[in-house]
């Protein structure tokens, strides 16, 4: 709902929201070193390879920006689910992790989600929330989430590094601070490329800024006197989301707060629905339907050695293989779902979606 007032300043939104990510994550670490959880050796660690986390999450804002602006907002999570697929190929090739048969035929229902979401059959091509998509934006969302996928193989690679030469696990926040500020700092190196795309000149940056913050804050001629609200809860929002899939990681492991993920995406898809302020409800076709079924079936799929733990279905023996794994470097990992926004450890880009005058 706020990116349709802000439709022309979405540069600006995603600055705010990189400055509240950097205050968040730096004044928790700041409050984590003071109480003793964040030692010195914690935050001595190697910098280097954050530059690699940076540029790649840099690089995803970007090109999701690109994209997401032309992709109806019911389509985005049946989109982001593409970030599993990605995240297999590079924790093969970074990793070297190793897949069963069964989460391969996840991923492949995935991918089958996601096309059967995005091209829409002749018939229903009037009623079909995916009626109006051009397949070269989606392609660029698709390709957009290759990026996060690269930089949480590094994240998983430092944390492991971390833990051996520390002898006890890195604290998150050393890794989310540090990340979000190398984002940053590429985000700055990529402007030039960024104010290309927007068609601004760098001499006329200082008043489109000043321009967006006005309209940020409702002051604009004929300015609706939500706009505040919408963006500030848009930015506050984000930020609540990650902490708490932070704070859910961290209280019950990483099989709730899959299964949990997981959970979002029908709930988001079915959200673009509603008669919400600014959105046109969206009508889901039957095509959308099927994406949407078989994205979740691939998730499931993928997730199924942990629904069979969280169940109880699964034998003591194997239940203590699987979770003395999970902890080793070539262990196969439960990969969270990216919902309607991409949740990085830095920030990231919101969710394009459809006014009532599109």
């Amino acid at each position: 709902m706020a990116l349709v007032p802000l439709s022309d300043h979405i540069f600006f939104l995603a600055q705010l929201q990189n400055m509240a990510y950097l205050a968040a994550y730096f004044g928790t670490l700041l409050w984590r070193s003071k109480a003793g959880i964040v030692t010195r050796e914690m935050l001595a660690i190697d910098k280097r390879p954050f530059l690699i986390i940076g540029a790649a999450e840099a690089v995803a804002q970007l090109l999701f920006m690109v994209g997401a602006a032309h992709i109806p907002g019911p389509l985005l999570p049946v989109v982001n689910q593409t970030y599993l697929v990605w995240s297999l190929l590079f924790a093969h090739l970074i990793l070297g992790t190793r897949y069963s048969r069964v989460q391969l035929l996840g991923a492949g229902l995935v991918v089958a989600g996601v096309i059967a979401a995005a091209v829409s059959p002749a018939a229903v091509v009037a009623h079909s929330a995916a009626a109006a998509v051009e397949l070269r934006y989606v392609a660029v969302c698709v390709a957009c989430f290759a990026f996060p996928a690269i930089a949480n193989c590094v994240k998983e690679r430092v944390f492991s590094s971390a833990a051996r030469d520390l002898g006890q696990p890195l604290d998150i926040f050393v890794v989310n601070s540090f990340g979000s500020l190398a984002q940053s700092l590429f985000v700055v190196a990529l402007l030039p490329v960024t104010l290309a795309l927007k068609g601004i000149s760098p001499a006329a940056l200082p008043a489109t800024l000043a321009h967006s913050a006005q309209a940020f804050l409702g002051r604009l001629p004929g300015a609706d006197p939500l706009t505040p609200w919408l963006a500030a809860g848009y930015v506050v929002m984000n930020l609540v989301f990650n902490v708490a899939i932070l704070t859910l990681l961290r209280s019950v492991g990483s099989v709730t707060t899959t299964l949990v993920g997981s959970s979002l995406v029908p709930l988001t898809i079915c959200a673009f629905t509603l008669p919400l302020p600014y959105l046109e409800p969206a009508v889901l076709g039957p095509n959308f339907l099927l994406g949407a079924t078989l994205l979740m079936a691939g998730l499931c799929t993928y997730n199924l050695n942990s629904w069979r733990a969280l169940l109880g279905l699964q034998r003591p023996g194997a239940a203590a293989q699987a979770a003395a794994g999970a902890g080793a470097g070539g262990a196969q990992p439960a990969l969270q779902p990216a919902v309607a926004t991409m949740s990085m450890g830095g920030s990231g880009p919101g969710v394009a979606a459809n006014s009532k005058e599109d």
